[in-house]
């Protein structure tokens, strides 16, 4: 009997042998790829494709929105409200030397310039700001608390000094301090500091804000300076 040579069949094997090689690679490969992405999901959960959709949205990163500290006294809260109420502080640019109304809800157009008026024997060196029993009072600069002090005259009162030293802002006949205000706070603008009262010599009839600014020379101690109108400060962003 001849011998023959092996046909077809070899072939057929060593062609399954070869697919079976190619199909494991597939399968293996796709397991790893699967695992690689479980296990990143498992890390970045959701955000992930939160992230690529923002970045396919827009080149440029999302801003923050925080608001930026106010520096000095070039840039200030200002309070801008209707003649009929006012409103939350606002950042803003005022010119330089500009203050907050340090009474929350006061509008600029309700101040009434009351610095130098008679006083019976002396002059009012200070503005008074009429408002409700209890309304807040905000700092109207940034500042450190140099002083908390009571008084017969101004009941209880608050000195701040402004950061370059240079004025000292005075809140007086107040009702309260704000709860854990204490000497050597740094304070802000818009920050509250007290409430609207009638202690000292201030009438009960009329609760107001008596806040006064001094000018304040390196040797001065913290109860002396020369006083500065607040009426100009305080309105000097009506132009804007």
């Amino acid at each position: 009997m001849s011998t023959t040579e092996p046909v077809a069949p070899p072939t057929v094997v060593r062609h399954r042998r070869s697919f079976g090689r190619d199909f494991r690679l597939v399968l293996a490969t796709a397991g790893f790829t699967s695992l690689f992405w479980i296990v990143l999901l498992a890390f970045t959960g959701s955000d992930l494709f939160t992230i690529t959709k923002v970045r396919s949205e827009g080149s440029q990163p999302v801003a923050s929105k925080s608001v930026p500290e106010a520096s000095g006294l070039e840039t200030q809260f200002v309070q801008r409200a209707a003649s009929s109420g006012g409103v939350r502080p606002t950042l803003v640019d005022l010119p330089t030397g500009a203050l907050l109304i340090p009474v929350d809800g006061v509008a600029i157009d309700a101040l009434i310039d009351t610095f130098d008026q008679p006083r019976g024997e002396r002059r009012h060196e200070a503005l008074d700001i009429v408002a409700p029993m209890g309304t807040p009072v905000v700092s109207a600069s940034n500042g450190m608390v140099e002083r908390l002090f009571l008084s017969d005259e101004g009941g209880k009162t608050i000195y701040v000094r402004s950061n370059d030293g240079g004025r000292m802002f005075y809140y007086a006949h107040l009702d309260a301090y704000a709860p854990g205000l204490t000497e050597g706070d740094i304070v802000k603008p818009g920050q509250k500091i007290g409430t609207v009262g009638i202690s000292g010599n201030a009438d009960p009839a009329t609760p107001h804000l008596h806040f006064s600014i001094l000018r304040m020379a390196p040797d001065d101690p913290w109860w002396k300076g020369t006083p500065e109108n607040p009426y100009d400060l305080l309105t000097a962003a009506r132009a804007n």
